[in-house]
């Protein structure tokens, strides 16, 4: 009902300026849409996205790439017609659109609605530096040492309301320096350290790739989960239902920062690890150059104090 006396009402908007409607479309449960500006406006404040393709298609590389974004289409042998379907079709009808049925998507937006996705504060904490001394491709969990407050900084996190997930670059095993099974047995120790003190992180994820300084060829190769990529934290977000942006990362490297951004986070450095030659790199001492990207960037002694900093932040969000 366009007159408003429908349940709910309809709204018609017109020339709507995009900051405003980019508000309005980080408020909705889901968003449908063609293949247009608006699917990647919607994908861009993180709100499930259905993009109904017609006469262009995703290979062309035009779909929305959210973490929970589908694409609706038909698949018809004279798809793609052209790069942003402006050519006549010279069928009977326009099967690529006919073709897909209102049940069809009615059905897949139910679907995006009810599956209680994105509602969890994620909190992504590194591991090397963050959460325990760096020793450098750690392969002995005897070694293992919690930064003082770690623990208490997970369980913070935790009482209010965050689900806590280390993430961390293990590069060693492409390098051939750290097996997998020495990865996992310094991250069970970790476990342990924090158990002793009441903690426990919801869940660990680590990347074993490099990219090009790797002897094991199994490793050593690009990939989406190393570090500034978003993959460790999309899987989490998938598994977990976290809501990545209203996510917070928790590191001591520049590649922590860029994760948060990747991810539509917020990025929290620690001078713990090589948190302080980290903050050299990004200018963020009390300077007129580092003004800027401070106010982007908070900066910590440690976990504990970038914790309570979230916590606070998240109770006056609520």
């Amino acid at each position: 009902q366009l007159d408003g006396t429908g349940d709910p009402p309809a709204h018609v908007l017109i020339d709507y300026p995009i900051p405003a409607l980019a508000r309005l479309l980080s408020r909705c449960r889901v968003t449908l849409t063609n293949d247009s500006g608006m699917a990647h406006l919607s994908s861009a404040v993180g709100t499930p996205t259905l993009a109904l393709f017609g006469p262009t298609h995703p290979a062309l590389g035009f779909a929305p790439r959210g973490l929970f974004d589908e694409v609706i289409q038909v698949d018809e042998s004279c798809r793609p017609c052209s790069l942003h379907g402006e050519k006549p079709c010279y069928r009977k009808e326009q099967y690529c659109c006919t073709r897909i049925t209102p049940d069809e998507v009615a059905e897949r937006a139910i679907r995006v609605m009810t599956a209680g996705l994105r509602t969890e504060r994620g909190l992504f904490v590194d591991r090397d530096g963050t959460l325990m001394v760096n020793k450098h491709y750690l392969g002995d969990p005897e070694q293992v040492e919690l930064i003082p407050g770690a623990a208490e900084a997970v369980r913070t996190a935790q009482a209010a309301g965050f689900t806590v997930v280390v993430i961390s670059n293990q590069s060693g095993v492409a390098r051939g320096i750290l097996t997998i099974e020495q990865v996992e047995a310094t991250n069970r120790r970790l476990v342990e350290s924090l158990a002793k003190e009441g903690a426990e992180p919801d869940a660990i994820y680590y990347c074993p790739h490099h990219p090009s300084e790797g002897h094991d060829p199994n490793f050593t190769r690009r990939c989406s989960c190393r570090k500034p990529g978003g993959g460790m934290a999309e899987a989490a977000a998938q598994t977990l239902g976290i809501d990545l942006r209203r996510s917070f990362v928790i590191g001591d490297s520049l590649d922590d920062m860029n994760l948060a951004r990747v991810i539509g986070a917020r990025g929290l450095l620690v001078r713990t690890g090589h948190g302080r030659a980290t903050e050299e790199k990004l200018h963020l001492r009390d300077t007129p150059q580092g003004a800027g990207t401070r106010r982007q960037i908070g900066v910590f002694d440690s976990i504990l104090p970038a914790v309570q900093y979230v916590t606070a932040k998240a109770d006056s969000d609520d």
